[in-house]
């Protein structure tokens, strides 16, 4: 009777450990936003414009990149970033900078901050080598669902706490931010296991 009842607990411990590290395989990764790219290429980001696109976030998310689609127009390396605002065009996070040339791509910037469910504003920002435009893609949206904004920051990398006073359009950006489910990004990365206890999460597994 006590080697089944181990034999019993070890196969509870086993199930568990794989219900633990199977899940965030499944759940991670997530995006809100506009995954497709769009159809028409226009001239948002001239030089040290901030453009932006809204969208709705079902989930208390782990922001972990932001992604736009567009073609820089400088022959060299140019600089951008990217960031997220609230509905009252509130900073709430922003990207790393990265360096990008003269490709037609989905450029990727890293992000680390987490955000409740709401409507978001992803927004792009870039110093670039010329002055020429650079082209955004995006397809017919809702109403205000666009809007751009001059920005005089000399860094390619910077925004500010706040927008006040854009130009809304009515396009859907090819812009969206890949995020974790608070189901995964809340979980503790420590699993112990002592006597058939499993503790993780906010829960407790118990023969």
């Amino acid at each position: 009777d006590s080697k089944i009842s181990s034999e019993n607990k070890m196969k509870k411990i086993i199930l568990t450990l794989l219900i633990l590290f199977l899940i965030p395989l499944t759940t991670k990764g997530a995006t809100f936003g506009y995954t497709s790219v769009g159809g028409t290429g226009g001239y948002f980001n001239n030089h040290g414009i901030i453009i932006a696109c809204y969208f709705n976030l079902p989930d208390n998310a782990k922001i972990t990149s932001i992604s736009a689609y567009y073609r820089p127009s400088g022959t060299s390396a140019d600089g951008a970033s990217a960031a997220i605002y609230d509905s009252s065009l509130n900073k709430i996070g922003q990207s790393s900078g990265i360096s990008i040339k003269r490709t037609f791509a989905w450029w990727n910037f890293p992000t680390d901050f987490v955000i409740p469910p709401g409507n978001y504003w992803i927004a792009k920002n870039g110093r670039f080598v010329s002055s020429a435009e650079n082209y955004a893609y995006y397809d017919a949206g809702d109403a205000n669902q666009s809007l751009s904004k001059s920005s005089s920051y000399s860094s390619p990398y910077t925004f500010p706490s706040s927008i006040s006073s854009p130009t809304y359009g009515n396009n859907k950006l090819s812009y969206y931010a890949t995020y974790e489910p608070a189901s995964t990004y809340s979980r503790n990365s420590t699993t112990t296991i002592n006597n058939g206890r499993i503790q993780f999460n906010h829960g407790r597994q118990q023969r």
